[in-house]
Protein backbone atom coordinates (compact mmCIF):
# COMPACT_ATOMS: atom_id res chain seq x y z
CA UNK A 1 0.00 0.00 0.00
CA UNK A 2 1.50 3.72 -0.78
CA UNK A 3 2.16 6.07 2.14
CA UNK A 4 -0.68 8.44 0.49
CA UNK A 5 -2.91 5.92 0.35
CA UNK A 6 -2.19 4.71 4.15
CA UNK A 7 -2.25 8.56 4.86
CA UNK A 8 -5.94 8.83 3.57
CA UNK A 9 -7.34 5.58 5.42
CA UNK A 10 -5.45 6.58 8.35
CA UNK A 11 -6.94 10.12 8.20
CA UNK A 12 -10.32 9.02 7.75
CA UNK A 13 -9.77 6.24 10.42
CA UNK A 14 -8.35 9.12 12.95
CA UNK A 15 -11.41 11.22 12.62
CA UNK A 16 -14.02 8.44 13.82
CA UNK A 17 -11.37 7.75 16.91
CA UNK A 18 -10.55 11.36 17.64
CA UNK A 19 -14.03 13.57 18.97
CA UNK A 20 -11.99 15.72 21.61
CA UNK A 21 -12.81 19.18 20.07
CA UNK A 22 -16.49 18.55 18.90
CA UNK A 23 -18.05 21.34 20.95
CA UNK A 24 -16.79 23.51 18.47
CA UNK A 25 -20.05 22.35 16.38
CA UNK A 26 -22.44 22.34 18.56
CA UNK A 27 -21.86 19.01 20.93
CA UNK A 28 -22.34 19.14 24.68
CA UNK A 29 -19.13 18.64 26.03
CA UNK A 30 -18.53 14.95 27.33
CA UNK A 31 -15.09 13.75 28.69
CA UNK A 32 -13.24 12.50 25.72
CA UNK A 33 -10.38 10.24 24.81
CA UNK A 34 -7.53 11.68 22.09
CA UNK A 35 -6.04 8.53 20.60
CA UNK A 36 -2.49 8.46 19.67
CA UNK A 37 -3.44 7.96 15.71
CA UNK A 38 -0.61 7.85 13.23
CA UNK A 39 0.26 11.57 12.79
CA UNK A 40 1.49 14.32 15.14
CA UNK A 41 1.38 17.81 14.20
CA UNK A 42 5.64 17.30 14.27
CA UNK A 43 4.76 13.95 11.86
CA UNK A 44 2.46 16.41 9.10
CA UNK A 45 5.04 18.84 9.22
CA UNK A 46 7.45 16.57 7.52
CA UNK A 47 5.56 15.58 4.88
CA UNK A 48 6.10 16.90 1.05
CA UNK A 49 3.17 19.21 0.39
CA UNK A 50 1.76 16.19 -1.67
CA UNK A 51 1.06 14.12 1.50
CA UNK A 52 -0.13 16.96 3.32
CA UNK A 53 -2.93 17.34 0.87
CA UNK A 54 -3.96 13.84 0.51
CA UNK A 55 -3.82 13.48 4.05
CA UNK A 56 -6.48 16.69 4.61
CA UNK A 57 -9.11 15.70 2.38
CA UNK A 58 -8.83 12.12 3.62
CA UNK A 59 -9.69 13.87 6.95
CA UNK A 60 -11.94 16.19 5.46
CA UNK A 61 -14.02 13.51 3.72
CA UNK A 62 -13.96 11.76 6.77
CA UNK A 63 -15.81 14.73 8.45
CA UNK A 64 -18.19 15.11 5.82
CA UNK A 65 -19.49 11.29 6.28
CA UNK A 66 -19.22 11.33 9.89
CA UNK A 67 -22.63 10.89 10.02
CA UNK A 68 -22.64 7.41 9.07
CA UNK A 69 -20.85 7.03 12.46
CA UNK A 70 -23.20 8.53 14.36
CA UNK A 71 -22.39 12.00 14.05
CA UNK A 72 -25.47 14.08 14.07
CA UNK A 73 -26.09 15.74 10.03
CA UNK A 74 -26.41 19.69 12.02
CA UNK A 75 -22.61 19.42 13.32
CA UNK A 76 -21.78 18.28 9.80
CA UNK A 77 -23.76 20.81 8.28
CA UNK A 78 -22.19 23.23 10.14
CA UNK A 79 -18.73 22.85 8.47
CA UNK A 80 -20.54 22.37 5.47
CA UNK A 81 -22.08 25.49 5.17
CA UNK A 82 -18.61 27.23 6.53
CA UNK A 83 -16.66 25.70 4.18
CA UNK A 84 -18.42 24.63 0.79
CA UNK A 85 -16.56 23.70 -2.65
CA UNK A 86 -13.10 24.88 -0.53
CA UNK A 87 -10.18 23.50 -2.42
CA UNK A 88 -7.49 21.07 -1.01
CA UNK A 89 -4.63 24.00 -1.37
CA UNK A 90 -7.18 26.12 0.75
CA UNK A 91 -7.52 23.03 3.28
CA UNK A 92 -3.90 22.33 4.04
CA UNK A 93 -3.30 26.66 4.09
CA UNK A 94 -6.04 26.54 6.83
CA UNK A 95 -4.39 23.87 8.70
CA UNK A 96 -0.33 24.90 8.27
CA UNK A 97 -1.65 28.38 9.79
CA UNK A 98 -3.42 26.80 12.91
CA UNK A 99 -0.14 24.78 13.32
CA UNK A 100 2.42 27.48 12.84
CA UNK A 101 0.04 29.81 15.26
CA UNK A 102 0.39 26.77 17.86
CA UNK A 103 3.25 25.68 18.07
CA UNK A 104 2.62 23.67 21.90
CA UNK A 105 0.48 21.40 19.91
CA UNK A 106 2.49 20.04 17.11
CA UNK A 107 2.57 16.74 19.23
CA UNK A 108 -0.98 16.23 19.28
CA UNK A 109 -2.68 13.66 17.23
CA UNK A 110 -2.88 15.12 13.59
CA UNK A 111 -6.80 14.11 13.43
CA UNK A 112 -7.07 16.63 16.45
CA UNK A 113 -5.31 19.21 14.63
CA UNK A 114 -7.06 19.30 11.78
CA UNK A 115 -10.68 19.41 13.54
CA UNK A 116 -9.01 21.82 15.76
CA UNK A 117 -8.51 24.16 12.59
CA UNK A 118 -10.73 24.01 10.35
CA UNK A 119 -13.53 25.30 12.89
CA UNK A 120 -11.39 28.23 13.76
CA UNK A 121 -11.03 29.21 10.20
CA UNK A 122 -14.69 29.08 9.91
CA UNK A 123 -15.56 31.47 13.36
CA UNK A 124 -13.19 33.54 12.04
CA UNK A 125 -15.18 34.87 9.11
Amino acid sequence: MRVLEKLWIGGLLLLICCAAPRQAFGYQQHPAVMRTGFLTGNDYRKLPYSEKISYISGVFDGFTNATLFGAPDSSIQTLMNCLPHVPQDQLEAMVSKYLSENPDKWGFPMSYLVFAALPKACWSK
